[in-house]
């Protein structure tokens, strides 16, 4: 892993010279607030819920579809600043249901197609956590119970969080969870799209990918059991990876600029040495 971070950082970085850095809604429905949201809780129960793992990626992509949308809940009878729209923005912000081109730590259809167990589940309970939100503002500003999180599809999610949790389990045997990470992360590497000299926004993307891929390493480091007795290893397989995530958060934001990021080289292309040594104390390959 090592040599593949430092070689394909190493290629971002030359490209720098040549140039500077660049940075689902529903199908609109009219009507009342609650024809609105009576009209997506049947769409989504005329949505199949998953019978395996392979049909949630395409499920998810209609349930984005499905609830309602800026335009219509721009006719609600409530505050711009009030708690429903606060927790919808929540939803729309989040990336959950979305599948980019790129790499992103905050897609559940790219958790699951990479088999990320650990991201997977986190992706769904922060989904559900911010449906829960949406049923709790809609009684607070007083919407009709039709635009309750049943709007949004918390009824069709509920099965899709029970088949990830049941078909991506973890083993509880951290080296087996750990090294299944750390393959998942050196393939996620591998698919990053070759970088384009000539383009500055190829770069930009290049880091982007390369910052949400050690995100969702760092989910899984989080969310699988630490080795028996907590070793000093551990905690330091931990602190290595937050280090290095906070790195390529600051390479990859948009008002980092060309000097900053040349300034930051180095240290990127050193990321992985801590990494794979924090990772072999304990038994993983990494």
């Amino acid at each position: 892993m090592q040599r593949i971070l430092a070689g394909v950082v190493a290629l971002a970085m030359l490209s720098l010279a040549a140039g500077g850095r660049d940075v689902g809604d529903s199908a609109h429905r009219r009507g009342t607030p609650a024809q609105i949201c009576k009209a997506a809780v049947k769409a989504f129960a005329r949505l199949s819920p998953p019978a395996s793992l392979q049909d949630i990626p395409a499920g998810l992509d209609k349930a984005s579809t499905l609830y309602p949308g800026t335009e219509e809940v721009n006719t609600f009878p409530i505050n711009p600043e009030g708690p429903f729209w606060a927790a919808y923005d929540r939803l729309n912000g989040s990336g959950l249901l979305q599948d980019p081109t790129g790499i992103a730590a905050d897609s559940i259809i790219q958790a699951v197609k990479a088999g990320d167990g650990p991201l997977a589940n986190k992706l769904m309970a922060h989904l559900q956590d911010i449906l829960a939100a949406i049923g709790r503002a809609q009684k607070k500003d007083k919407l009709p119970a039709a635009c309750s999180s049943q709007a949004f599809g918390a009824a069709y999610f509920a099965p899709v969080a029970a088949v990830i949790k049941a078909s991506l389990p973890l083993t509880a045997n951290f080296t087996t969870d750990m090294n299944a990470a750390c393959t998942r992360f050196v393939s996620r590497v591998q698919t990053i799209p070759a970088l384009d000299l000539t383009d500055p926004s190829s770069v930009e993307d290049f880091i982007t990918n390369f910052d949400q891929t050690f995100h969702a390493l760092q989910v899984d480091a989080q969310t699988i059991a630490p080795p028996p007795g907590n070793p000093p290893a551990y905690n330091t397989l931990r602190r290595v990876l937050d280090q290095a995530v906070t790195k390529l958060d600051k390479a990859a934001a948009p008002e980092t600029s060309v000097s900053q990021l040349r300034a930051l080289g180095p240290q990127l292309t050193s990321l992985a040495q801590p990494i794979s040594a924090a990772a072999a104390a304990l038994g993983v390959t990494c």
